[in-house]
């Protein structure tokens, strides 16, 4: 079973919002598996010492998630604030399994991991 998903942005701390989308290393049409690099992100980091200045630095977004990407929702350039994050879709992907009943990690229904 296979079906269309919009994922969002990771809010959980992994990413350092907002960043800036330097580039998209997956292109609309590429197969995704887990670990993938999806894209390239730049932001500022801001020292808590007083004496130091801000610095851009650089990170990549890896999938946690499988299947054929469908879509992106984003570009480079965009900033992403977490507010976008949470309210717009960075892309759509067809996953190869969308049932609900896992067993020790694999689809009870269909058996895929």
């Amino acid at each position: 079973m296979s079906e269309e998903t919009e994922i969002f942005f990771p809010d959980a701390g992994s990413l350092p919002f907002p960043f800036t989308v330097r580039s998209l290393l997956t292109n609309a049409g590429s197969t995704v598996e887990r670990g993938t690099k999806l894209l390239n992100y730049s932001f500022v980091y801001r020292p808590t010492d007083s004496g130091n200045k801000p610095e851009t630095r650089f990170g990549s977004w890896e999938a946690t998630f499988e299947g054929d990407l469908k879509a992106w929702n984003i570009k480079p350039g965009d900033v992403v604030t977490r507010e976008r994050a949470k309210s717009r879709p960075a892309l759509r992907i067809v996953e190869p399994c969308k049932h609900g009943v896992q067993f020790n990690g694999l689809c009870a229904l269909c058996g895929i991991d």
